[in-house]
């Protein structure tokens, strides 16, 4: 890693921009369409089974938090082999590169279905994920700089239209469609909490 790169990435985010990428984080295409299955597999006690999601993520994030702040410099694979030695550090960096490598491959492939499903009918997959690979390859050179910039000009895009589905659909609202309470049992909810906890990745 040269000085160049080490100068880009030096510098640090307030919490407005934090929050922009913490929404572009969160909002993907599986939290678009999670709660579709959710609501098949929950039924009414699916707003349930998202509380029970935000408790089982706590811990995680918590975690991740706590150890951002006692290692503000470093990253995981370098932190973990000073917290569980060197062996163990370098596995967990190998899982931690591994686990992101499939991410950004199902990430990649699913946005790049999106494109072709509603813009370019016409053009090849290939090309597709060629120019997101590009667009990706360029924002990760040159810093977090571009790509803060990139999620501040996104945010009102993301964020305005579910903001005016969700003012439309209140005069929809019907609190009786929360009951019957735990028709199907805590079984649906439970697994319903894991499937939107899943839908929440990213946070790390």
């Amino acid at each position: 890693m040269n000085d160049d790169f080490k100068m880009k990435n030096d510098f640090k985010i307030n919490s407005k921009q934090l929050t922009f990428f913490m929404f572009a984080a969160i909002l993907e295409i599986d939290s678009l369409t999670t709660f579709g299955w959710l609501t098949k597999l929950a039924g009414p006690d699916a707003w349930l089974a998202i509380v029970f999601a935000l408790v089982l993520i706590a811990p995680g994030t918590t975690l991740i938090a706590l150890l951002g702040r006692r290692f503000p410099r470093e990253s995981i694979i370098e932190y973990s082999q000073r917290t569980f030695g060197r062996l163990i550090g370098i596995l967990i960096g190998l899982f931690y590169a591994g686990f992101w490598t499939l991410m950004a491959a199902k990430v990649l492939r699913q946005n790049t279905d999106l494109v072709n499903t509603f813009l370019l009918f016409r053009t090849p997959r290939e090309a597709v994920m060629l120019i997101m690979l590009i667009t990706v390859a360029y924002l990760i050179r040159n810093g977090l700089t571009p790509i803060t910039k990139l999620n501040v000009f996104l945010f009102p895009l993301m964020f305005l239209p579910l903001a005016v589905s969700a003012f439309l659909s209140l005069r929809d609202f019907d609190y009786t469609n929360f009951f019957p309470f735990l028709t199907r049992g805590i079984r649906p909810v439970l697994e319903g909490a894991l499937l939107v906890a899943g839908a929440f990745q990213g946070l790390e």
